[in-house]
C-alpha cells in the first residue's frame, strides 16, 4: 500500500511537471509524502519483527539506512545531471523508474515472509495485532506507553535536529566560511552520505556485538555536539568534518533504532515507530525555521528591500528565441533590462522534452537553469558569519538536550532492569523473564485465580 502511494505520488508529479500543473505537482508531493514516512514506520516495524530475536538487529537497521543513504546520495548526484544531459521530465522519469523497482521488491519481500513463516523462520503475525499472550493493541494503551520510549523520542528530535537542518543550511555556511564555490559546497555536503552509508553495516554489526544501546546513544550525542564545537571554532577542512559527521550518524541510528522493540511491548512496535517518526518530522519541520529566521536577520538587505535570502525572481526581462524540435523560436524571458515579468516555474512547461542547446543558445540555456532551477551560486547575498556561528549554537543546545535525555533514559533503564544498557546475552535473559513475568500476570485475575473458560450459549 504505501510503497503504491510513492509510486503514485511519483507518477503524478511526472504529469505535473509535463504539463506544468503546480496543484497536481503539489498533490502528487502530498501524496509522495504520504506514503514515504508511512513507509518508513512500516520498514522499521518490518525489520524489528525479523531481528526482534537478537539475530542481528542493529546490523539490520545499519544495512537498511545505509541503503536509503545512497538512494539519497544517487539522487543528489545523477539527477542534476539527467536533467543537464536531457532534461528535467527524463530526471523525473528516472524517479518513477526507481520507485517502481522498490514496488517490485516490496512484492517479493512478502513472498520471503510468507515462506519464513512457513518454514518457522519467524513467527506468524497474530491476528488484531495481538502479542505472544493474545494481548491486542488498544488506543487507550497510547497512555500507558513506558517513560524509555518517550526518551527515545526525545533523543531521536533532538539528535536529528542537529544533524538534517545543519546540512540544509551547509552549503552557504561552507560558502562563507571556508570561501569556496556553492558546486564545491554540495561535493563536501554529500560526503556525509557517502560516510553514513558505508559505516552503518558496520557499525550496526558492532553494536550488535556489544550491545549496550544508550551507550551509544551517549556517544553519539558527545560527538556531535563536538563536531559542532569543531564546525564553529576550527578551520579544519569541511570535507573531514562532513565525513566525520555521516560516521557519527551511524553510531545514532544503531543505537536508537533496535531500542524500540525492547522498549515496548510486540503489539506496540509500530505504533511506536509511528510515534517516533511523526514527532522526529515535527522536530524537523520546526528546527528549519528557528534556524532560517536566525540567518534571515543576519542577512545583508537586498535591493528588494528586507533582510531575507529569498531570491526575488520578479525582475525584468526581454524575449529571445529558444530553440526546440517542436516550435522554432519559442520565446521564453530571460533577465536584462528591458520590460518587467515575473519569472517562473511555469515556463518549464516551454522547453521542449527533446531540447538540445546548440552552441549559439547555449550561454541562455544556462542561464534560463540558473533563474529557474536556481542553480547559480550567487544568487544573493549569504547570511554573514556570525549568523552562521548562533545556528551552531543553535545546534549545540540541540545535541546537549540529546545527552541529556540519553543520560536519563540510562537512570531509567537501569531502575527498570537495565535492558537497553545490557550486553546481548544479559539482555535476552532480562527479555525471557519479562515475558514470562508479563504472562503470568496476564493469566492470572486479580485474585490471583486463573480465569475460567465461559461458553456462552
Amino acid at each position: 500500500l504505501f510503497v503504491s502511494l510513492v509510486l503514485s505520488g511519483s507518477a503524478f508529479f511526472l504529469l505535473g511537471v509535463c504539463v506544468a500543473n503546480y496543484p497536481l505537482m503539489l498533490f502528487a508531493r502530498v501524496l509522495f509524502g504520504l506514503g514515504g514516512e508511512s513507509l518508513s514506520v512500516a520498514q522499521s516495524a518490518f525489520v524489528a519483527r525479523w531481528f526482534r530475536g537478537g539475530r542481528g538487529m542493529a546490523l539490520a537497521f545499519g544495512i537498511t539506512i545505509s541503503f536509503s543513504r545512497v538512494g539519497s546520495s544517487f539522487n543528489f548526484l545523477f539527477s542534476p545531471r539527467i536533467a543537464d544531459n536531457w532534461n528535467i521530465q527524463m530526471a523525473c522519469v528516472a524517479g518513477v523508474i526507481a520507485c517502481f523497482l522498490s514496488l517490485i521488491a516490496c512484492i517479493v519481500l512478502i513472498f520471503a515472509d510468507i515462506y519464513a513463516v512457513k518454514k518457522g523462520l519467524i513467527k506468524a503475525e497474530a491476528v488484531g495485532n495481538a502479542d505472544e499472550s493474545g494481548d491486542v493493541m488498544k488506543f487507550k494503551d497510547l497512555l500507558k506507553l513506558p517513560l524509555e520510549l518517550w526518551l527515545i523520542c526525545a533523543i531521536c528530535i533532538f539528535c536529528y535536529c542537529a544533524i538534517f537542518p545543519f546540512v540544509g543550511i551547509a552549503k552557504n555556511y561552507f560558502q562563507v566560511k571556508y570561501n569556496m564555490s556553492g558546486s564545491d559546497a554540495s561535493t563536501w555536503i554529500s560526503l556525509y552520505q557517502f560516510a553514513s552509508a558505508g559505516a552503518s553495516p558496520i557499525i550496526g554489526a558492532l553494536v550488535d556485538q556489544t550491545g549496550r544501546y544508550t551507550l551509544w546513544l551517549i556517544l553519539a550525542s558527545c560527538c556531535f555536539i563536538g563536531i559542532h564545537l569543531l564546525f564553529l571554532l576550527t578551520s579544519i577542512p569541511p570535507y573531514v568534518l562532513t565525513a566525520t559527521m555521516g560516521l557519527f550518524y551511524s553510531f545514532l541510528v544503531s543505537g536508537l533504532w533496535p531500542s524500540v522493540p525492547f522498549a515496548v511491548s510486540e503489539n506496540m512496535c509500530g505504533m511506536a515507530y509511528g510515534i517516533i517518526t511523526a514527532l522526529q518530522n515535527a522536530g524537523l519541520a520546526t528546527f528549519p525555521l528557528i534556524t532560517g529566521a536566525i540567518l534571515d536577520a543576519y542577512t545583508p538587505s537586498t535591493p528588494n528591500g528586507g533582510g531575507d535570502n529569498t531570491t526575488n525572481y520578479t525582475t525584468t526581462a526581454t524575449y529571445i528565441p529558444v530553440p526546440t524540435t517542436s516550435i522554432t523560436g519559442t520565446y521564453i524571458p530571460v533577465p536584462t533590462t528591458s520590460t518587467t515579468e515575473v519569472l517562473t516555474t511555469s515556463h518549464l512547461a516551454t522547453l521542449s522534452t527533446t531540447f538540445a542547446p546548440t552552441t549559439t543558445h547555449s550561454a541562455n540555456f544556462t542561464l534560463l537553469r540558473k533563474v529557474l532551477l536556481g542553480d547559480d551560486d550567487d544568487n544573493g547575498p549569504l547570511p554573514t558569519m556570525e549568523g552562521f556561528k548562533l545556528t551552531e549554537m543553535v545546534f549545540i543546545i540541540s545535541a546537549g538536550l540529546s545527552l541529556l535525555s540519553c543520560v536519563l533514559l540510562l537512570i531509567v533503564d537501569k531502575a527498570h532492569g537495565g535492558i537497553l544498557s545490557s550486553t546481548p546475552a544479559r539482555r535476552k535473559e532480562l527479555v525471557a523473564q519479562r515475558d514470562e513475568e508479563r504472562r503470568g500476570l496476564l493469566s492470572t485475575n486479580d485474585d490471583g485465580y486463573s480465569p475460567k473458560k465461559v461458553d456462552i450459549v
